[in-house]
């Protein structure tokens, strides 16, 4: 969905690595520029000429408007628009660059588990030396359930049902979304 938003609105906060990520992002606008005048070669109306006329228009106000707006942003952030960075390495950047536990939080469990692989290990170290901290505190941004059981230490695990009792996790059955609820649950 990302992409057909990109190529029809240009929307440019699609650049980030979870949407298309920055050459992707800046390829796409190329593509989507030089793809109609592709297309018109093809065409044999009679109003070809003025087809052809109104896109060499509309390409040169995308082009004024394009070096308008990158005369006028910041130039930090002109990398974000040629970045390579996937969305993968941009959530293990996230988790060793923040500067507190929310931040770190959100980055291990808010994001697709896949996306942390490589750091497996150093999330669950940093689980095993804090939850009992979290625990007894309580921040707001604490959700025991986000934490996938594999990165809980076993007395914790243990204490929130363990094998016993499935942790219940963030996503749904169909059956639940349907109102049907778990099959002999009643």
């Amino acid at each position: 969905m990302s992409k057909v938003i990109t190529n029809f609105s240009g929307c440019i906060h699609l650049r980030h690595p979870y949407g298309n990520g920055g050459t992707a992002f800046s390829l796409s606008m190329v593509w989507v520029q030089a793809l109609p005048f592709v297309a018109l070669q093809y065409y044999e109306g009679d109003d070809a000429e003025a087809i052809k006329i109104f896109l060499v228009c509309s390409f040169c106000i995308w082009l004024i408007l394009n070096i308008a707006f990158f005369c006028t942003i910041d130039l930090d952030f002109i990398g974000t628009f040629f970045g390579t960075i996937t969305a993968a390495q941009y959530t293990v950047e996230l988790f060793q660059n923040a500067t507190d536990d929310a931040m770190k939080f959100d980055a291990a469990f808010t994001n697709r588990i896949s996306f942390t692989m490589p750091i497996h290990g150093e999330i669950k170290e940093w689980v095993r030396l804090n939850i009992d901290r979290w625990r007894l505190e309580a921040p707001a941004w604490f959700v025991v359930e986000l934490i996938p059981d594999e990165f809980l230490p076993v007395e914790v695990y243990e204490a929130e049902g363990g094998e016993r009792r499935k942790r219940r996790r963030s996503s749904v059955s169909m059956r639940e979304i349907v109102g049907m609820g778990v099959v002999g649950a009643q």
